[in-house]
């Protein structure tokens, strides 16, 4: 079986969520990397899942798995500006 690279926008709960479960099935899932603008979930969960994390989008498109997720938001009507606003394609206002 092989393993799921995945990386995680984010730092909420349901990331936590999703981190949780990479870490009890590390042999189908690996997380590549966790974008948050939140320093101290960045400090907290970074050391504690072993993660590489980022606080900006420029750095979050450094790594092909995390920039792939934005990509995947801007498809599905969420996209992520790179100044850190989050804009609705329906309403064309920052959420």
């Amino acid at each position: 079986m092989s393993t799921t690279p995945f990386a995680i926008v984010g730092g909420g709960w349901r990331a936590e969520f999703y981190l949780r479960v990479a870490a009890a099935l590390p042999e189908r899932f690996r997380v590549t990397g966790l974008f948050t603008r939140d320093a101290v979930r960045r400090a907290d969960l970074g050391p504690r899942f072993g993660i590489k994390t980022v606080g900006t989008l420029a750095d979050a498109a450094q790594d092909h798995y995390l920039g792939l997720c934005i990509e995947q938001a801007a498809r599905t009507g969420r996209a992520v500006s790179t100044t850190g606003h989050v804009w609705d394609h329906h309403s064309k206002e920052a959420v």
